[in-house]
């Protein structure tokens, strides 16, 4: 009689385990999952931002003419070709404020 008990209980404890077995395996391979596609919209979202800022560098850049440029401070007037007055700083680019230089010399 116990041995049939001993082996009713030991047989559902080996069934309750394989049930938890199977639901932790299936919680794994769905954590896995989500993270291969959070990696995957990670790639997407940097992909674009990038690709945003390669565009905004290659847009057509506003030109004009410098009416002065204090070099020292680092800061002028440009008149637009719209002809309105813009001030300039340094702030702005490096390589405008060398090309305004060279401009001036």
């Amino acid at each position: 009689m116990w041995t049939i008990a001993l082996g009713v209980v030991l047989g559902v404890l080996l069934l309750v385990g394989s049930l938890i077995a199977l639901l932790l395996t299936v919680h794994f391979f769905k954590w896995i999952f989500a993270q291969m596609a959070d990696t995957v919209a990670n790639r997407n979202a940097k992909k674009t931002f990038r690709e945003r800022i390669q565009a905004s560098a290659t847009e057509a850049r506003e030109q004009g003419t410098v009416k002065w440029f204090n070099v020292v401070e680092g800061y002028g007037v440009i008149r637009r070709q719209t002809g309105e007055d813009a001030s300039s700083s340094r702030a702005l680019n490096s390589s405008i404020v060398s090309s305004i230089s060279l401009a001036i010399s």
